[in-house]
Order: structure tokens, then sequence, then C-alpha cells
């Protein structure tokens, strides 16, 4: 017997094991805290450059079209809810 949410549970599961180590090794950094970036400031800022990255490269590789709103940074972009995409990203 074969339960349909355990398919491609191993898949899910590793990319919950990434985003865990990424959190727990930004929260460490002290780099980080010498700009005053408390430990989930500097993950939502790590968070945020990586998901730029991704989004950029699936517009370069055709993956995405510009100007629809398909991802949650997309719809943070438009009700500008987040700071870093008004000051660094967007202009």
């Amino acid at each position: 017997m074969t339960y349909e949410f355990l398919k491609n549970f191993h898949k899910r599961s590793e990319i919950v094991a990434i985003a865990a180590f990424l959190t727990e090794r930004v929260s460490r950094k002290q780099r980080l805290k010498e700009y005053h970036l408390n430990g989930s400031e500097a993950v939502n800022l790590v968070m945020l450059v990586l998901l730029f990255i991704m989004e950029k490269s699936l517009v370069e590789s055709g993956g995405g079209v510009p100007g629809e709103c398909k991802s949650p940074s997309d719809r943070a972009k438009k009700s500008g809810t987040c700071w870093i995409y008004r000051c660094c990203i967007v202009s």
C-alpha cells in the first residue's frame, strides 16, 4: 500500500534539510552581527538574496516571464511589504 503524500518524500526532506542547514549557519555568522542584524533578520536577508538569484536565473533561462506575479516575492514587490525589494532590488 502506497500513500499519495509519501511520494517524493526523500526529495522534499532533502530540501527541508538544506533550508535548516542554511538557517542554522546564517544565524550563527558573526560577520552579519557586525552589521547589527539579529538571527532572524540575517536569515531573511540571505533567503531573499537566494530567492532573487533563483528568480533571475529562471527569467534568463526562459522558465519565467517578467511581469507575471507567480511567486511570493512578486506579491511582496507589488504590495510593498518587503523593504529589501523596495530599496535594493526593484530600483
